[in-house]
């Protein structure tokens, strides 16, 4: 219990500095992330589960990932960097099996 509070203090800290307006450039990738980014992401996921695209599915999972990693992980390291997650999904035995991948939730 204490690690999901600490992650969700964390987190809570990170989007009051950073919202309403971004004070720094990491505030302002964080911006584009659960902005135009997410968008982006979301529509395409959309488009690929009425085509039954798995496999661009699964691409855009591994991008929202990447663009988490990229934008959001840097502002709470010590949260949100999933070292384990990264070994599974870089797993070559993982990586035969699935067409990308991505952490959800907080805890």
């Amino acid at each position: 219990m204490d690690c999901i509070l600490a992650i969700h203090i964390c987190l809570l800290d990170m989007m009051q500095d950073a919202y309403p307006f971004p004070r720094t450039e990491q505030h302002q990738g964080l911006h584009l992330l659960l902005g135009e980014i997410n968008q982006s992401i979301v529509a395409r996921a959309r488009s690929a589960l009425a085509t039954g695209n798995a496999a661009a599915l699964g691409a855009l999972m591994t991008e929202a990932q990447a663009a988490f990693d990229k934008y959001a992980a840097p502002l709470c390291p010590n949260q949100l960097t999933a070292p384990i997650l990264h070994r599974v999904l870089a797993y070559t035995a993982v990586q035969q099996l699935i067409y990308g991948g991505k952490g959800v939730g907080a805890g």
